[in-house]
């Protein structure tokens, strides 16, 4: 491949990674929607029955007040995410160069997916034979290189075989025939030092090519490291998460039965809907960033395609 080519193969790999950014972000939107969504059904339950337990007497109206205002919030929490949905509309609109601001509704499940496979050494080894930007260099080294020989090249003869026939006749009825052969030699005796310049000036190209070489593997060592790491970390935390909500949504409904009967304060019932809410937000986002480190991950090796999942 050509170093233009490789050049717009890096630029690929970013939409692409771009791209698919944007949309895991739309996706955590609409779910940030629809945790809001379950939390104010819950939240609308429970005034329902905190509305009856106090007209039969059993509860304060500070019980009440405090029902309705968390409703209240969780109102404005629904308008504040649906505003983040839009805005991530934008944002994968914007990435997938449509200047319309189109209405989009993604339909790929947040789910945990894959895990992430072989070892940081090997990722490592991946992005240093893959990366475009890598290759790129690996080229322009060769280049420099042959620029080198071609300019050493002028300090050495110049040999140049050449040879003329003639045909002796005016009318090519009775012609006669003459050949010369021969050979020229072309000795550089003194250029006034520009063959040698021209050759110090590739030897310095090479030399710059090699350092950024050796600081490009060193970058993309770093990026392809990192990447990893916060995959694998990320995986981990869906886990935690995973077990936090279960917890949650256990706790609600054993707090949601005690003060039923009397036995809780309606600050005990509201800390566990908010448990609750956050446990739901906290495992969506910890799906999220394992998405977009998964992403990253890609990018970073340099074998992020538009088949990615």
């Amino acid at each position: 491949m050509s170093i233009a080519s490789l050049t717009l193969e890096r630029t690929r790999q970013n939409v692409i990674a771009r791209t698919a950014t944007a949309y895991v972000g739309l996706v955590l939107a609409q779910k940030n929607i629809m945790v809001i969504k379950k939390a104010l059904e819950t939240a609308t339950a429970n005034l329902k029955m905190i509305q009856s337990r106090y007209d039969n007497g059993f509860v304060v109206k500070s019980d009440l007040l405090r029902a309705k205002v968390r409703i209240a919030d969780l109102e404005q929490q629904q308008l504040s995410v649906k505003s983040r949905f839009k805005i991530g509309e934008a944002m994968l609109n914007a990435a997938m160069g449509s200047g319309d601001a189109r209405s989009l509704s993604p339909v790929t499940p947040l789910t945990i997916g894959s895990d992430i496979s072989g070892t940081i050494d090997n990722w490592i080894h991946t992005a240093l034979s893959k990366r475009p930007e890598m290759q790129n260099l690996h080229l322009a080294e060769d280049i420099a290189r042959k620029e080198i020989k071609k300019s050493r090249a002028l300090h050495y003869p110049d040999v140049n075989l050449v040879g003329n026939y003639e045909i002796n006749s005016e009318d090519f009825s009775d012609s006669a025939d003459n050949y010369t052969l021969g050979a020229v030699v072309r000795i550089n005796i003194f250029s006034g030092n520009r063959i040698t310049e021209e050759t110090n000036v590739a030897v310095s190209m090479l030399g710059r090519v090699q350092q950024m070489k050796k600081s490009m593997e060193l970058n993309i060592q770093v990026q392809a490291r990192e990447a990893f790491l916060k995959a694998k970390s990320a995986r981990e935390r869906i886990q935690v998460a995973q077990i936090a909500l279960d917890q949650a949504e256990e706790s609600l409904r054993i707090v949601k039965n005690r003060y039923n009967n009397g036995l809780l304060t309606i600050v005990g019932l509201l800390d566990a809907e908010v448990a609750r809410q956050q446990a739901h937000t906290n495992y969506y986002k910890a799906l999220h960033d394992y998405k977009v480190a998964r992403i990253e991950l890609s990018l970073a090796s340099g074998t992020i395609n538009a088949d990615f999942q």
